[in-house]
Parts: structure tokens; sequence; C-alpha cells
């Protein structure tokens, strides 16, 4: 089977700073948890822009968090 022949959901044109020109793809939001040296992926996220925002998308990914024992720290970039 070929490639092709499969259908893309969720895609959108968007701005890719690589290829410095629109490109026509999805878009995925994903956030890794550390904790103690140990890196995981949290929650991985294909972004739609039609139901929601970056903003809301991430304002929900944060809200979802545990709470840290100790300190923590979120770090965001879109």
């Amino acid at each position: 089977m070929n490639i092709l022949d499969h259908k893309l959901y969720d895609v959108f044109s968007h701005n890719s700073h690589l290829k410095g020109k629109t490109v026509y793809g999805n878009q995925i939001l994903v956030s890794l948890l550390s904790c103690d040296g140990l890196e995981l992926p949290y929650l991985i996220y294909i972004y739609d822009k039609d139901s929601m925002s970056k903003i809301e998308l991430t304002q929900r990914l944060v809200e979802s968090l545990p709470n840290p024992e100790n300190k923590g720290y979120v770090l965001c970039d879109s």
C-alpha cells in the first residue's frame, strides 16, 4: 500500500521556520515531564486550530500537570 493512499486528519497550512515557507501538515504539541533526571512524554496533542487556540491548549496542559513535591517550572515555546 502506498503512503499516499492514507488520508491525513486535522491538517492545515502553517509556517515552517525550518523550510522558510508555508507547508501543509499537522502541528503537534508535546509535553515532557521531568523528575529526578528522568524525562517522560506527558501529553501529546495534534493541534486543531478550529477547536481551540494554542494559548487555551497550553492552559489546559498546565492545569493538568501534577503538583511538584518541591519546586517545579514550565517552559513553553510555540
